[in-house]
């Protein structure tokens, strides 16, 4: 009996060993399958903030502008008493041009644009605005601040044309000397341009026109806006023409007078 006894409780023993054993094993595939679940929710998580923000980025490069809600203007968009404007300014048309005085396309939107002013500025009024691509044209920045000193003296577009005029004169190294020579030319107060170019007055100019470019979701230069839209006409005088013609009201035809006869005396 003792020795039957003896078997049971080994077996007893044996049998409690092999219940922990198990126990054991179940808890660490238990904290395997765990942690594999984790890692697995891990990517799942990535992917999904990942796809999150590839959508954004298109849906911001590629989606309409913003429309102000109080009319058909691109937030951003609307002319204000501080723009830098030509032309008619009770012209039926605004254009409003987003532009990098260094940018190569700009330059070769400058003449055609010019050329419209002088030809129909009583049908458009023409908007410049500053939208510096600091990283690609790193003298863009400072040829702003240049026109805005110029502006100080009266003569913002005419510095405006020589900066486009002579681009490929200033793009590189330091451009200061040649934005002084420029001054000279315009006979302004050389002394004063100097100062007012590195102002914080034209850099807060140049850098407010910049922000409102980004509120119109501005993605390259030139950026044009024909009355608060979105337009991208080719850099040629009759395209742009044509463009604004068609945006042009019908003058209203004066109203026919209805003849009346005399009475005969």
């Amino acid at each position: 009996m003792e020795e039957q006894y003896e078997q049971e409780e080994q077996l007893s023993k044996s049998e409690r060993r092999e219940a922990r054993l198990e126990e054991r094993h179940a808890r660490e595939e238990a904290e395997r399958n765990s942690r594999a679940s984790k890692k697995r929710m891990k990517w799942v998580w990535t992917f999904v903030i990942l796809g999150a923000i590839v959508y954004g980025i298109v849906k911001l490069n590629d989606g309409p502008a913003p429309v102000d809600p109080l009319g058909n203007f691109i937030v951003g968009t609307m002319p204000s008493d501080d723009d830098w404007s030509k032309g008619n300014p009770d012209a039926p048309n605004v254009l409003v041009e987003y532009s990098d005085f260094q940018c190569p396309a700009c330059a070769a939107y400058h003449a055609p644009v010019k050329r419209l002013i002088e030809n129909i500025g009583d049908d458009v009024r023409l908007v410049y605005r500053h939208f510096p691509l600091r990283q690609a044209h790193p003298n863009a920045q400072l040829a702003g601040q240049a026109a805005e000193a110029a502006g100080m003296q009266g003569k913002f577009f005419e510095m405006h044309d020589i900066l486009f005029a002579r681009q490929s004169d200033w793009s590189n190294g330091n451009p200061e000397e040649k934005f002084v020579t420029y001054a000279g030319e315009l006979e302004l107060d050389v002394d004063k341009f100097k100062k007012d170019m590195k102002s914080g007055e034209a850099k807060k100019a140049v850098n407010e026109d910049y922000s409102s470019g980004l509120k119109a979701n501005v993605q390259s230069t030139p950026s044009f806006f024909l009355n608060g839209q979105l337009i991208k006409p080719q850099p040629d005088y009759e395209t742009f023409r044509a463009i604004i013609r068609a945006a042009t009201p019908e003058p209203e035809s004066a109203p026919e007078e209805t003849a009346t006869s005399t009475p005969e005396a």
